[in-house]
C-alpha cells in the first residue's frame, strides 16, 4: 500500500439505565511505538493537539495528574488518578466536579497494533452518575465532537515523525 485511506469511526451509545457512551478510533499507518510516543509525550502534546493540551503530575499507574481540555475558549483543569499500562492505554476513571458534579467520567486512549506499519488508536469514554439523565447526552456530544479531532491530530502528528 503506498497511500492507504485513513479510516475512522465516533458513535454515541445510550444504555438502558440511561448513561452514555462514546466510541471512536483511527487507523494510523505508523507502528504502535511510534503512536505511543507521540500520544504520551504529555509535555508537546499542546504542539499538535487543539483539545487536550497537556497532562501533568505523577505519569504512572495510580500517579495523581491534571488533565488540560482547550473547550469554548477556556483550558479546563480536572484533576484525576491516571490509570497507566505503558506502550498500551491509559485514562482514567473519576468523579466530575463543578457543573458536571454527580457524573463520573471513564475516559481511556489506547493503542492496539493491528500489523508492524498500522495501528489502531481508541478513544473512548462512559459518563454514569446520579446525574447522568441531566447532563450525559451533553457531555457524550462533547465528546463525539472533539474526540475525532483530537485523534485526527494525533494521526497527523505521528505521521510527520514517521
Amino acid at each position: 500500500m503506498n497511500n492507504p485511506k485513513q479510516i475512522e469511526t465516533c458513535s454515541i451509545y445510550q444504555h438502558e439505565d440511561g448513561h452514555f457512551s462514546v466510541y471512536s478510533d483511527i487507523i494510523i499507518n505508523a507502528s504502535k511505538e511510534a503512536v505511543w510516543q507521540v500520544l504520551s509525550d504529555f509535555d508537546r502534546m499542546k504542539e499538535w493537539s487543539s483539545t487536550m493540551v497537556n497532562i501533568t503530575g505523577e505519569i504512572k499507574d495510580k500517579g495523581a495528574i491534571q488533565s488540560h481540555f482547550s473547550f469554548g475558549g477556556q483550558i479546563w483543569v480536572a484533576d484525576h488518578i491516571l490509570l497507566y499500562k505503558e506502550g498500551e492505554s491509559f485514562g482514567w476513571s473519576d468523579p466530575l466536579k463543578g457543573d458536571f458534579s454527580g457524573n463520573k467520567d471513564n475516559h481511556l486512549f489506547k493503542v492496539e497494533a493491528i500489523s508492524h506499519t498500522q495501528t489502531r488508536f481508541i478513544q473512548t469514554d462512559e459518563f454514569t452518575g446520579e446525574n447522568v439523565s441531566l447532563h450525559g447526552l451533553i457531555l457524550a456530544q462533547i465528546a463525539f465532537d472533539s474526540y475525532p479531532k483530537f485523534n485526527r491530530e494525533l494521526a497527523q502528528r505521528v505521521m510527520t515523525k514517521v
